[in-house]
């Protein structure tokens, strides 16, 4: 379901120097190019956190069951049948690989036998070390070893943007094998006893953008006012305008914060302005999204090259935001000229018509998820 954003970029004040442009801050720090956030809960994206679904084996619960061993779930995590589901609330992943951490804080395993207990709680699953690990009384050890050598991993989920890591076999450690023979007086754990059948299902709180273009519609008052003065348009590759006139901008990466719509977004190419022998070339566009991360929801470029600019300020009064088959779509995005773009404008082209505010058009971005 879209996410309608009602948040409109202020026009802030901005400093002009001759025949340019201030620079922007260098805005959000993106951490890790090739992780992503996950969803930590159901207060987060539609579709909440996702879970890991344990399937026990059949074979050793009936094992420990004849052996007054009981397997129960608690806290947040919910049995049905020989299934348990443990809900992820947070982690950090490589998301078409499924290689990183998941938390499963608030939920656990309680195995019971006559007066003694001992309760696995706050798993984590990580799938670079190939480690299960859990509080017991207070420490963090590890529980199981995860085998991924018939594991798979697909795209599901809301908007086909989840990473599931499926068919992971969770062995019993050496370490806890010991642990639990001590603490019930029994020889029945064995270091690589399976315990079941994990399948990991996660949804993220970021997107990494991977492809794809944004697509800028000119508005009329922006032709009329570039015709009036000469000052021809023309596409930067590998932008390039369609036959209809709009101009096609290939997306070059960066993440978006699905949860507050917050992020760059990064593209290749630019457009050139022209009249007589002077040339103004903005290219390598950014946008910036984010009034709380941003000391400007704009659209930001390099000038001939050099200095990164506040070029526009992004009207997001009408966007809506959609995610669907692995694409992030926003619609709607208007594009206002700054007051530091419109005086450089005029100082190179030596006219007074540009100012703050010209709507120059319309903005839909439509990028890869990878």
């Amino acid at each position: 379901m879209p996410i309608t954003i009602s948040r409109r970029a202020g026009a802030l004040a901005v400093a002009t120097v001759a025949l340019g442009l201030v620079a922007v801050p260098a805005g959000l720090s993106q951490g890790n190019a090739n992780t992503v956030e996950l969803n930590g809960g159901p207060d987060g994206v539609p579709g909440g956190g996702g879970e890991t679904r344990l399937a026990l084996n059949g074979g050793t619960a009936a094992t420990l069951a004849r052996n007054g061993i009981r397997v129960a779930p608690i806290g947040r995590a919910d049995a049905t049948g020989s299934r348990v589901d443990f809900p992820i609330t947070g982690g950090q992943i490589v998301p078409n690989t499924g290689v990183g951490v998941y938390l499963h804080d608030g939920s656990g395993l309680r195995l019971s036998s006559g007066g003694t207990r001992v309760n696995l709680t706050s798993f984590n699953v990580n799938t670079r070390t190939g480690r299960l690990t859990a509080l017991v009384g207070g420490r963090r050890i590890t529980i199981a070893n995860l085998l991924t050598g018939k594991a798979k991993v697909i795209r599901r989920g809301p908007g086909r943007i989840g990473t599931w890591v499926v068919r992971v076999q969770v062995n019993l450690s050496a370490g806890a094998a010991t642990a639990l023979n001590q603490a019930f007086d029994t020889r029945l754990f064995k270091a690589g006893l399976n315990l079941g059948r994990a399948d990991v299902r996660s949804e993220p709180l970021e997107v990494i953008l991977n492809g794809g273009s944004t697509r800028v519609t000119t508005s009329a008052t922006a032709n009329g006012a570039l015709q009036g003065l000469g000052v021809g348009l023309s596409t930067v590759p590998p932008a390039a305008a369609d036959t209809q006139g709009r101009l096609n901008f290939p997306i070059d990466g960066r993440k978006i914060d699905l949860a507050e719509t917050s992020g760059i977004v990064a593209h290749e190419g630019g457009i050139a302005l022209a009249a007589g022998s002077t040339t103004v070339r903005l290219t390598n566009f950014d946008i910036l999204l984010g009034a709380d991360v941003f000391p400007e929801v704009a659209l930001t470029s390099l000038v001939n090259g050099a200095n990164r600019t506040s070029i526009f300020l992004l009207d997001t009064s009408k966007t809506k935001v959609g995610v669907s088959a692995g694409q992030l779509v926003l619609t709607d995005v208007g594009l206002d000229l700054t007051g530091g773009a419109a005086s450089a404008l005029n100082a190179a082209f030596g006219v007074s018509t540009f100012s703050a505010g010209i709507d120059f058009g319309t903005a839909r971005v439509q990028a890869r998820v990878r």
